[in-house]
């Protein structure tokens, strides 16, 4: 699943930092994992890539993109 949204720099750091700060893992070439959410993500521009390669089975895709969209929207 890929999504993109056009978010300010505070916010990207601020997304990073929850990450960190709720057990999550933030790798150099911009993998990230968290809760059993894995994926990567690129910013650049005040644009923000996010692609979700892997999920806990029971969270369902769409309660993944809902959660991303409550954050970044």
């Amino acid at each position: 699943m890929k999504k993109e949204y056009t978010i300010s720099n505070e916010k990207f750091l601020e997304a990073k930092s929850l990450i960190t700060e709720n057990g999550g893992t933030i790798y150099p070439d911009g993998r990230f994992e968290i809760q059993g959410v894995k994926g990567k993500f690129n910013y650049e521009n005040g644009i923000l890539e996010v692609w979700i390669t892997d999920k806990p089975w029971l969270a369902s895709w769409g309660m993944i993109e809902d959660k991303l969209d409550e954050f970044f929207d």
